[in-house]
C-alpha cells in the first residue's frame, strides 16, 4: 500500500522556465546567453546542494568578466524574472495535491537555489505539501541516491510505500536506482492512471 507519494516543483506544480530566466540575465548583463551558460553550468552542483549561492556567483561572474555591476542588482534582476516566468501554480496539481493529502502523505522534494528556496518559502509554495525537502537545505541534490535515502529516513516510510514523480528523466532514475517506484510526469490524467495503477485512490 502507497502511504508516501513524493512530488517534484518545477515543470510540474509550477513552470520550468530556467532557459527564459538565463536569456533575460544575458540580455540584463549584455553578455551572449551561451557565455552566461557556459559560466553558470558548472557551479549548477554547488548551487543545488547550496555550497554557493546566487549571490555569489553573479559576483563571480561580475569579477571575472569585469562587468560593471553590483551582485546584489544581478540577483534582484533574477529574482524578478523567476517571478514572471516560474512562479504560476497548476491549480489542478494542486487539487490533485490536497486530495492526496487525505489519505497519504504528501512532499515535495526540489533541486534549487539558496536565494530561490527563500524566495519560495515567502511565497508560500511548500504550505501545500506536508513536508518540503529543499536540496540547498540538505545538502543534497537530485539524482544522487543519498538524497532519497534521506528523504525516505526523515519520513520513516519504507520504500515499497513510496512514489516519487518528477518531469526529467534522470531524476526518476536516481529515484529507482535509491530503490523507489517512480511515475515520470507527462501530464495530469497520465499521472492520475499510473497512480490508480499503483492503488492510489483519486
Amino acid at each position: 500500500m502507497i502511504t508516501t507519494i513524493i512530488f517534484d516543483l518545477g515543470g510540474i506544480l509550477v513552470p520550468e522556465a530556467g532557459n527564459a530566466i538565463q536569456e533575460g540575465m544575458a540580455m540584463y548583463l549584455a553578455i551572449p546567453q551561451k557565455e552566461l551558460a557556459d559560466f553558470t553550468a558548472p557551479l549548477k552542483a554547488k548551487l543545488t546542494t547550496g555550497e554557493m549561492t546566487l549571490h555569489e556567483m553573479y559576483g563571480s561572474l561580475a569579477k571575472s568578466r569585469r562587468l560593471k555591476l553590483a551582485a546584489d542588482g544581478m540577483l534582484k534582476r533574477h529574482l524578478e524574472l523567476y517571478g514572471q516566468h516560474q512562479t504560476a501554480r497548476d491549480a489542478n496539481i494542486l487539487g490533485l495535491v490536497e486530495k492526496l493529502k487525505q489519505k497519504h502523505n504528501v512532499v515535495c522534494l526540489t533541486n534549487t537555489e539558496k536565494e530561490i528556496a527563500e524566495y519560495n518559502k515567502q511565497h508560500g509554495l511548500f504550505a501545500f505539501f506536508h513536508k518540503a525537502f529543499i536540496s540547498t537545505d540538505m545538502g543534497m541534490k537530485k539524482p544522487d541516491v543519498e538524497i532519497y535515502w534521506a528523504v525516505i529516513k526523515e519520513l520513516g516510510c519504507r520504500h515499497a510505500e513510496t512514489i516519487f514523480i518528477d518531469d526529467n528523466k534522470d531524476y526518476i532514475q536516481g529515484a529507482r536506482n535509491a530503490g523507489i517506484d517512480s511515475i515520470l510526469y507527462k501530464g495530469l490524467e497520465h499521472l492520475k492512471q499510473k497512480l490508480i495503477s499503483y492503488g492510489v485512490c483519486l
